[in-house]
C-alpha cells in the first residue's frame, strides 16, 4: 500500500476518454488512473464518435468491469494494472486530484496502471532510428503475447493495436485497454 499511497498522493491530469473510462496521467508521468464512466457517459463518448448511442447497454458497461477484475485478478503484468478500487475497500489517501479538483477517492471507482509507450511510437522511433531488428521483435512479442493470452484462455473484442498496447517502463509489452477481456 506505501507505493500506492505515493502514486494517489500526486496530482492526476486530464488525459482523454475511452468508451468505458476517462484517463488522467499523473504528475510524475509514471502512472495512469482510469475513472469508471456510467451509462450514459459512454452513450455520450458513442455519439461523440459519430455512432449511435442506442446500441451502447448496461450490460457493455457490466461486462468491462468484470473484464478489468479478470484482468487484476490473473494478468497484472499483463495488463501493467497496479491496483484497482471498487469502493468497499480502505485507501492509503482520502483525497486525490484530478485536474485542479480535488475528490473524496473513496467514492471513486478507479483503476492504477503503469504508464506505456503505445506500440506505434515505439516502432515508428524504431523505425526512424533505422532499427529495424527491433521493430521486428515489437511484432514478434505481439504474436507471444497474443499466444500467452489464448493459452490462458483469455480473449478480446478489440485487438487495436495502434492505441490499446504497449511498453511498460521495465520493457513488458501490456495491454492498457482491458475493457472487452473476456474468458472463454
Amino acid at each position: 500500500m506505501n507505493n500506492l499511497q505515493k502514486i494517489l498522493s500526486q496530482r492526476f491530469i486530464y488525459y482523454k476518454e475511452g468508451l468505458q473510462t476517462f484517463v488522467y496521467v499523473s504528475a510524475d508521468g509514471k502512472y495512469i488512473l482510469k475513472t469508471f464512466k456510467n451509462l450514459e457517459q459512454s452513450k455520450e463518448q458513442f455519439n461523440k464518435w459519430g455512432l449511435n448511442p442506442d446500441d451502447i447497454s448496461a450490460e457493455l458497461i457490466e461486462n468491462s468491469e468484470k473484464s478489468y477484475k479478470l484482468a487484476f485478478e490473473k494478468f497484472k503484468k499483463e495488463t501493467a494494472l497496479i491496483y484497482i478500487h471498487v469502493l468497499d475497500e480502505p485507501l492509503p489517501v482520502e483525497k486525490i486530484t484530478l485536474d485542479d479538483r480535488e475528490y473524496d477517492i473513496s467514492k471513486l471507482q478507479f483503476i492504477v496502471q503503469e504508464k506505456v509507450e503505445l506500440i506505434r511510437d515505439r516502432i515508428t522511433r524504431l523505425i526512424s532510428a533505422d532499427d529495424l531488428a527491433g521493430a521486428e521483435k515489437v511484432i514478434d512479442d505481439i504474436m507471444n503475447f497474443i499466444i500467452h493470452m489464448w493459452r490462458n484462455n483469455v480473449t478480446e473484442d478489440t485487438f487495436n493495436w495502434d492505441h490499446n498496447y504497449g511498453y511498460t517502463a521495465s520493457g513488458n509489452l501490456a495491454q492498457i485497454d482491458v475493457g472487452t477481456f473476456r474468458e472463454g
